[in-house]
């Protein structure tokens, strides 16, 4: 196996596992390597615009699944045959590498691509190409028109996954993998949704508790310090729970094409199900605790 980027490195056990799967957003089949090099230039340009067009929309996913990993396999049919394995081609001389890509795909489309992973790997007798394109938090465009074998594109094309094959994303799909990469991208610079709202409706909870419980001018033997205690408790229960409704939203609509059909529905009401009975329940508490704080 010959690896072009020491950071990334395909086993032939990985492989396996990609060629035992259909296309989709994250995944394509190419049986031919992409004639970067050919010595006709109306080939070679539109050879380029289609390694453009395929490695963008795999950058970009749609509007289901946006800001994962994806791969593009070079020498494998895009076909399965009856007993579920697909023909392999060997790659030869491809001449593609990261930096080749690179230099072809970053002059066409904005933002940048700032990397992408090539490694060959030999499954029975047959040398493939695996390009590993990792998530980036943008959504990237054509800045030039593009000429591929059968198509031409203008500028400022959105190319997007749709199915097993490359379609332009609408300007609903545009908004839509922006906002889910956004927020993917977001959670991991910021402080993990959860425990940050955790902590902080428990600082706040306290706090509330702890004051309403000091300026009540009603006797009562129950320190002032507990209801800080229960008042922090029950801002946890919130804060986590508003967190994680937050998140669940934007996990389970970039995550729903992994979930069986049958339990998708399920799943969606059962956690947001979940979180409205939380938050119901600490709020009866908080309701309960403070009547009895001054009656």
């Amino acid at each position: 196996m010959t690896n072009n980027s020491p950071a990334q490195v395909i086993t032939p056990e990985f492989l396996f596992t990609l060629l035992s799967k259909e296309e989709g957003p994250t995944l394509d089949f190419k049986r031919k390597p992409y004639l970067i090099y050919a010595e006709d230039k109306m080939v070679k340009d539109k050879q380029r615009g289609e390694l453009i067009k395929d490695i963008l929309a795999l950058a970009n996913g749609n509007s289901i699944v946006a800001g994962d990993t994806a791969y593009l396999v070079i020498g494998a049919d895009d076909k399965k045959r009856e007993d579920g394995t697909r023909t392999l081609f060997d790659i030869v001389d491809h001449r593609l590498t990261p930096r080749n890509i690179l230099d072809i795909v970053n002059p066409a489309c904005e933002p940048s691509l700032e990397d992408v992973f090539c490694d060959e790997v030999e499954i029975e007798g047959k040398r493939l190409l695996v390009i590993t394109i990792n998530p980036t938090p943008y959504l990237h465009e054509t800045t030039r028109r593009l000429e591929t074998s059968d198509s031409f594109f203008s500028e400022r094309t959105v190319f997007v996954r749709h199915n097993e094959g490359t379609g332009i994303a609408s300007a609903k799909e545009r908004e839509t993998i922006s906002q889910i990469k956004r927020f993917r991208f977001g959670e991991k610079r910021n402080p993990p949704g959860v425990p940050f709202g955790s902590l902080l409706g428990g600082t706040v909870g306290g706090i509330m508790g702890y004051t309403a419980s000091k300026g009540s001018k009603l006797n009562n033997q129950i320190p002032d310090e507990a209801y800080g205690i229960v008042g922090s408790l029950l801002g946890i229960v919130l804060g986590s729970t508003s967190a994680s409704v937050y998140r669940n939203y934007y996990e389970i609509r970039s995550q729903w094409h992994r979930y069986p059909p049958k339990l998708r529905v399920p799943l969606t009401v059962g956690s947001f199900g979940l979180s409205y009975i939380l938050v119901r329940a600490a709020g009866y508490l908080l309701k309960r605790i403070f009547l009895k704080k001054n009656s």
